[in-house]
């Protein structure tokens, strides 16, 4: 009876922490408050002149999908819901169902990446009520921040849950690197931010990423598991990177323009900055998972100086896939103990084909 009564509210926990919650509060954050940053795109026609331009034209797996969702809404006749009421000032064309497909797409993606991490930190040894405040956490910083509203951050956050389960196994399948590099052009897609997916995989395996081959000749290079999978993602993302910019052309193809001298004059963005700071120093102030976290910050600092130098840090969101890499690390951290255990094996990329 008590394992039956374990499985009732475990069931009970995930509905809960992965939909119900974070249905929630999308339904605060969407209706309850009105984006402040975000104009002229909540109409299809208003959407399309924003996110084909520019540096968002990148951005393609967001737009496709969130006009898919609109398409649904107005051929199946999905309700939607009536939209903050100064919708109309951000955007005189806006309508109902655009701004409710925001609401359904992002929401959905928030409940699976929700659902996701879940299952992720059940994997390491801690009790429920500590896999509720890691998880609360994480519900917290992705929906607070969305006061920006756009069509491709809670698909990041998917992204970045779903490849933690691959980046946290000591040693992949075929199946399971295959998945990884699926992800990895995917999230690209989605977002440049992808390449913070690739600074975890690096926090989690540095010790293999940093073992030096034995036996190297000028004719052979011998690389273990954790380098070769480093080598292939790290080209996944650059040539599905560049790949977009050769289909969509290069203006504006890394950034719109420079703004670092305004983040460090204006309040606003200096705040956003300190976001950033508190929340890290939040997740380092106990010892589980800080040398792993302080890593990760390092080598993700490049990021971290390109978003001070072109955007704008008060756009908070742009922070919260640090964070949330950073907590999983943190609530992981008996899995990145096993995950950096350098492999005896080795796998050999020889000229000669041996």
């Amino acid at each position: 009876m008590s394992r039956v009564n374990g499985v009732i509210l475990c069931l009970m926990r995930f509905f809960l922490l992965a939909w119900i919650i974070p249905i929630v509060m999308s339904f605060i954050v969407y209706f309850g408050f009105t984006t402040n940053y975000t104009g002229r795109v909540f109409s299809e026609a208003s959407f399309n002149q924003q996110y084909l331009g520019g540096v968002y034209k990148y951005r393609v797996l967001g737009r496709i999908l969130l006009i898919k969702t609109h398409d649904l809404i107005n051929n199946y006749n999905i309700s939607v819901f009536k939209p903050p009421y100064s919708l109309r000032l951000l955007d005189p064309t806006g309508t109902r169902e655009f701004y409710s497909a925001y609401f359904y797409m992002n929401t959905f993606f928030l409940c699976l990446t929700c659902s996701f991490l879940f299952f992720l930190l059940h994997r390491g040894d801690h009790s429920n009520h500590i896999i509720d405040f890691y998880m609360m956490f994480m519900i917290f910083m992705m929906t607070i921040t969305q006061y920006v509203v756009v069509p491709y951050d809670t698909i990041t956050y998917f992204f970045i849950a779903f490849s933690a389960f691959f980046i946290l196994k000591n040693k992949l399948s075929l199946w399971g690197i295959s998945a990884l590099c699926g992800t990895i052009i995917l999230a690209t897609l989605a977002r440049e931010t992808t390449v913070l997916i690739l600074a975890f995989y690096f926090t989690v395996h540095y010790q293999a990423l940093f073992e030096k081959p034995k036996g190297i000749k000028i004719t052979s290079i011998k690389l273990n598991q954790q380098q070769l999978i480093f080598l292939v993602i790290t080209l996944c993302f650059i040539l599905t990177y560049l790949s977009l910019r050769w289909e969509f052309g290069y203006e504006n193809a890394w950034f719109q323009s420079i703004t670092f001298k305004e983040n460090f004059s204006n309040k606003f963005p200096v705040l956003g900055i300190l976001f950033l700071v508190m929340n890290i120093l939040f997740l380092i102030i106990t010892p589980e998972g800080r040398k792993e976290i302080l890593i990760f910050i390092t080598v993700s600092f490049p990021c971290i100086l390109f978003i001070l130098t072109v955007a704008n840090p008060w756009e908070t969101r742009l922070w919260v896939p640090l964070i949330i890499i950073s907590a999983i690390i943190k609530a992981t951290k008996i899995n990145i103990n096993q995950a950096v255990v350098v492999s005896k094996d080795h796998l050999a990329l020889s000229s000669s084909g041996e």
